[in-house]
């Protein structure tokens, strides 16, 4: 898989109270962390893959978003949220880049967009590049406040039950 995201918390008040973490916010965090990977993954899905960035025409980039969420007891919850093999080219799409397309044949049907006689054609190699189309950076931009709220109804929870 090709982890594309990688969530760092830069607020100081979320990143102060994470620090202090009991185990029982801890668990809080790990209980609620998924839901927040499934609401990302699908706005994903339906927003920046439908149109707002990139326009879907296999759904093969779609399909292919996951998430994955790792607990280690006592340092840190990681979520991800990732492409499969199946869709390398959406690290191309994420970060832009050229890539090297090799000498090929193929099949021409038309010319200057007129059908012609079906014929086979050599291809040469060359580069094609590809702009920056971020579509899970900004996602994640997008929906910081629901992150935000993850973590800071994870703590409020687990207050509010300690003092009952």
């Amino acid at each position: 898989m090709v982890s594309l995201l990688r969530v760092e918390v830069h607020d100081s008040q979320v990143r102060a109270a994470l620090s202090k973490m009991s185990p029982e916010i801890e668990a809080a965090v790990a209980r609620r962390m998924p839901r927040f990977l499934v609401r990302l993954q699908e706005y994903i899905k339906v927003q920046k893959l439908s149109g707002q960035v990139l326009n879907r025409r296999t759904s093969k980039l779609s399909d292919s978003i996951q998430w994955q969420m790792e607990v280690q007891t006592g340092t840190r919850i990681v979520g991800r949220v990732m492409t499969g093999k199946e869709a390398p080219y959406g690290v191309t799409h994420e970060f832009g880049g050229a890539i090297t397309v090799p000498a090929h044949t193929r099949m021409m049907v038309q010319a200057w967009g007129r059908p012609i006689t079906p014929q086979m054609v050599s291809v040469r190699s060359y580069v094609a590049n590809y702009p920056e189309r971020s579509f899970m950076r900004t996602a994640l931009h997008e929906k910081q406040d629901d992150f935000r709220n993850t973590i800071v109804g994870s703590i409020k929870f687990v207050n509010k039950h300690a003092a009952a």
